[in-house]
């Protein structure tokens, strides 16, 4: 009941704090511009003053009236839902800049915005006992305005293809020859093209002369042992790997405007990690060392939460030989397709609300992507994390290119020298001096 009523009484108030989602740092840590109204919080507490363990919203902002207990920590990772699933901004809905208030509603775009999420959330109590089986994303898909009319179709991609070809064999064998329309694929082959049947997912019930059901692909045979040790002795043994507590990586990064700029990662085992990024106008950079978690534009600020999370998922120098301990209940999911490459997938929680799915190649055991789902009050955030063009290094095979996508940032990691054991003083991995507010200074998208 306690989800339940977060999700209805968001539908009320989540457009007056959208502000959060875009710019959570520069709300959480940055006065406002000379001029501006105060943020949601208001009353000289607000947006500016960390939430506290165990806070809820109600507790931490003096103006919001709804959704009160929710805990303050969620906040703004349910903010950026919103934004991802609209692929917006704040000023989509409200007045921002200076002479900007949040809480005024001059956009028509934001009473909009509350009356489809009433619909939302009313549909998910009434229908769905208050589960959030439909959110913004389910119709918007990154999109202000969804679309209206069907879309065309797209070419396959080769394991797209490999699957209707497999699809087509199994309607031979049953006597279902022909198109699926106008010299079409068949249809459950054009439903798997455009994402709607993914592997493993039940074929919908038919009635009396309905076709039958394609036949299911099989269920892992690979234990979950099987498939790490595996990956462990493809990338080079356990006892190469144990030799290895250091390494610095260099090469290029394009982000997401097409910026290629310079790019360093340090990393330390247990768990120090630096990424530095020299883009324009400020360099960016992040880190992680011990409890603190830290990261931004000109040096850096204090992470928690959601965003420390983000950081510290991307340092994996030590992964290959902790998995069983970095992930709850894994188990061997299903088989897959990544490109034209034959996959199985292993899912595990890292937290309660995070969910990985790790996609290893059946043929040469290596790990090629890793997919992140976090829960939000509203509907799940996704990251995506793609490791390419593994070569030696001293004895053990890491990945020359490496590709981070989250709902507003991506970064194409292409290192041109690795070097491992090199020794690291632990002060590169502290959190530098803030620097004060200026041009180009503030939010930094996050690693």
């Amino acid at each position: 009941m306690e989800y339940r009523n977060r999700i209805v009484f968001a539908a009320s108030m989540a457009i007056v704090l959208l502000t959060l989602c875009a710019l959570p740092t520069l709300v959480a840590q940055q006065p406002p511009p000379q001029g501006a109204a105060p943020g949601p919080g208001g009353g000289g507490r607000g947006g500016q003053v960390p939430c506290k363990p165990g806070e809820t919203v109600g507790q931490h902002y003096r103006s919001i009236k709804v959704m009160t207990d929710l805990p303050c920590a969620e906040l703004q990772l349910a903010m950026q839902s919103i934004a991802a699933s609209l692929g917006v901004g704040c000023d989509h809905c409200h007045v921002t800049g200076p002479g900007g208030g949040f809480d005024r509603d001059d956009k028509e775009t934001k009473d909009t915005a509350r009356t489809m999420m009433k619909m939302v959330a009313d549909i998910n109590t009434r229908d769905f006992e208050g589960r959030t089986v439909v959110a913004c994303a389910t119709c918007h898909h990154g999109s202000a305005k969804p679309q209206r009319t069907t879309p065309v179709a797209v070419e396959m991609t080769a394991g797209q293809a490999a699957m209707a070809a497999r699809l087509r064999q199994q309607q031979q064998q049953q006597g279902r020859g022909g198109p699926g329309g106008f010299g079409g694929p068949p249809p459950a082959a054009g439903e798997a093209a455009r994402g709607a049947m993914p592997p493993g997912a039940p074929a919908a019930a038919g009635g009396p002369g309905a076709p039958p059901r394609p036949a299911e692909p099989p269920k892992p045979t690979e234990t979950v042992d099987e498939v790490l040790n595996k990956y462990v002795q493809a990338i080079g043994g356990r006892e190469a790997l144990q030799k290895i507590q250091s390494r610095v990586m260099t090469g290029t990064v394009t982000l997401r405007d097409l910026q290629q700029v310079p790019v360093t990662v340090e990393e330390k085992l247990p768990g120090s990690y630096r990424l530095e990024i020299q883009s324009q106008p400020q360099p960016q950079s992040w880190g992680a060392s011990g409890t603190a978690v830290w990261g931004g534009r000109g040096g850096g600020r204090g992470m928690q939460g959601f965003q420390a999370q983000q950081v510290r998922r991307r340092a994996d120098l030590g992964a290959p030989l902790s998995m069983a301990q970095r992930y709850q209940n894994l188990t061997a999911n299903r088989y897959d397709t990544i490109e034209d490459r034959n996959t199985i997938v292993l899912v595990g929680r890292t937290s309660e609300d995070t969910t990985e799915q790790l996609h290893f190649d059946r043929e040469s055991g290596l790990l090629l992507r890793r997919t992140v789902s976090t829960r939000t009050a509203f509907s799940p955030i996704a990251e995506q994390i793609d490791y390419s063009d593994y070569r030696d290094v001293s004895g053990v095979k890491m990945p020359f290119t490496v590709r981070y996508a989250s709902w507003n940032e991506v970064q194409v990691e292409k290192f041109t020298d690795i070097k491992v054991n090199v020794p690291i003083d632990d002060a590169r991995f502290a959190m530098p001096p803030q620097q004060p507010p200026g041009p180009g200074r503030g939010a930094a998208p996050r690693p």
